[in-house]
């Protein structure tokens, strides 16, 4: 599994736009490119850490979402103040525990 983090400052008036937007490319990424999910922190500070899980870095670096959700992408990358990569990581001992669905 191979693993990418994201740093994201969002402008204090498009967070929650932001948040809707990651949702949408996020869950199109796991339909389209097949993706593993991703997960979206805040800090106390109003940073956001974007985690997005991926079979593989082959996988991720082929990912090309269709031409429709390109104006969903722009969005949510002009609600950011910057966005950038921390980690490219490959998993070398996964020890998450997926709650139970209800």
């Amino acid at each position: 599994m191979f693993i990418v983090i994201h740093r994201i400052e969002v402008k204090p008036s498009q967070r929650q736009h932001f948040v809707l937007c990651w949702r949408t490319v996020h869950e199109a990424i796991e339909e389209e490119c097949g993706g593993l999910g991703s997960r979206l922190h805040a800090t106390d500070d109003g940073t956001y850490i974007g985690y997005t899980q991926w079979p593989d870095r082959e996988t991720w670096e082929a990912c090309e979402l269709p031409i429709q959700y390109a104006g969903v992408d722009d969005s949510m990358r002009e609600a950011c103040a910057s966005m950038e990569t921390l980690y490219e990581l490959e998993v070398v001992t996964d020890l998450l525990v997926a709650p139970a669905s209800t």
